[in-house]
């Protein structure tokens, strides 16, 4: 399924506020701040989690954590535009607890206007403005599995 909204940031907010997450969230460090003001004004806790060298999320930190059972879901952003191939990552995410939600940040990235997600992805975001690659009237739109509501 997609939404459109004016910003990226409101379909994050009611992706959040729309669900109930009784755990934290695990963001990266160097996420952009309206990632986790969202998540406060959506009442949804949040912890980050450090960089690796490729300015990515540290997948090996991440998994460790998440072994823990303490998070709902994580925040996985495709940093300056560069779009990884988490196929494996989150494959394992979802072994560890096939329940947490991943949410995948692709805000910086060039929008891929399909009404499909990667394999094991729960949220994906895109953003499109003045500032991005592409102006299309709308500010941000997601895809999203029909399970959870956005």
């Amino acid at each position: 399924m997609q939404v459109t909204s004016q910003r990226a940031s409101a379909i994050l907010y009611n992706y959040l506020s729309g669900n109930h997450f009784d755990k934290p969230f695990l963001l990266l460090a160097n996420v952009c701040p309206v990632v986790p003001l969202s998540f406060m004004k959506a009442g949804v806790g949040f912890e980050f989690i450090d960089i690796d060298e490729s300015h990515a999320m540290s997948t090996e930190k991440c998994l460790t954590a998440i072994e823990a059972g303490k998070y709902s879901g994580l925040v996985f952003v495709h940093a300056y535009g560069k779009k990884y191939d988490n196929k494996e990552f989150y494959r394992a995410v979802k072994s560890l607890d096939p329940n947490l939600c991943i949410i995948d940040d692709c805000c910086l990235c060039i929008p891929e206007l399909v009404d499909s997600l990667p394999e094991n992805v729960d949220l994906c975001l895109y953003s499109t403005g003045y500032a991005k690659f592409i102006e299309l009237s709308y500010g941000g739109y997601a895809s999203f599995r029909g399970v959870r509501s956005c």
